[in-house]
């Protein structure tokens, strides 16, 4: 019992220290650690540093380019499209919040797809960065960061948490790594997309992802918490 009052003591100590909420223990120290990694990408990008590891993998791409790969490329670019992704997410969501009778599961979903939506159109023209070949967006280029790779990263997070499968933390991360290197791969090869394009989606994505968001966590959760 001793050891255990010290320990609360101690866990209490750390708690009240007022850097204590910018520990990457917490979820809001590592929301606050990713958004700086995205800045720091995004400066990076705009200096034009990523220039020749793009030039190098893009024309790499290229000089691989087979027709079954491509082929199956543009499947993968087509399925993870954002105008496809986020909408069937939200579906599914809803679905799940109807059968599971919470609908906090479609209130987190709908916020976090929102998310996905405003940064992405928000920083594509705002950048201005311009990719491999013109898109959509227009003249401006706008091909950072990657809507595919964001909207996917955090799609796969919310369909992985709901389906409950794998059970661990690590084994969703793991399943939605493998998943993004797909999709990353996919677009760099259709030369939609440079390399540096998929990596800041990346972190967007896990940002938005992980980004906390306290009134949908379940009620014995938030009690946990504050016992």
């Amino acid at each position: 019992m001793e050891s255990h009052a010290v320990g609360t003591r101690e866990d209490a100590v750390v708690s009240d220290h007022p850097l204590a909420g910018l520990s990457l223990r917490r979820p809001g120290g590592r929301s606050l650690a990713l958004l700086g990694l995205f800045v720091l990408i995004t400066v990076s990008v705009e200096l034009g540093w990523w220039s020749r590891l793009d030039q190098s993998l893009s024309d790499w791409a290229v000089s691989r380019r087979g027709t079954t790969l491509w082929n199956a490329a543009k499947v993968v670019f087509d399925v993870a499209t954002p105008e496809s992704a986020l909408p069937i997410t939200l579906a599914l969501g809803a679905l799940v919040a109807w059968r599971r009778h919470s609908w906090g599961i479609i209130g987190e979903a709908a916020i976090r797809v929102g998310l996905v939506v405003a940064s992405v159109l928000l920083l594509k023209p705002l950048l201005a960065v311009p990719g491999p070949t013109r898109n959509a967006l227009g003249d401006h280029g706008g091909s950072f960061p990657s809507g595919h790779t964001t909207s996917t990263v955090v799609c796969m997070a919310l369909l992985l948490v709901w389906v409950g499968w794998p059970r661990s933390v690590t084994g969703r991360v793991a399943v939605n790594a493998a998943v993004v290197a797909i999709v990353g791969a996919s677009v760099v090869y259709i030369h939609y997309h440079y390399f540096s394009d998929v990596v800041g989606g990346v972190v967007l994505g896990l940002l938005i992802a992980t980004l906390p968001l306290p009134v949908f966590r379940p009620a014995s959760r938030r009690r946990a918490d504050v016992e």
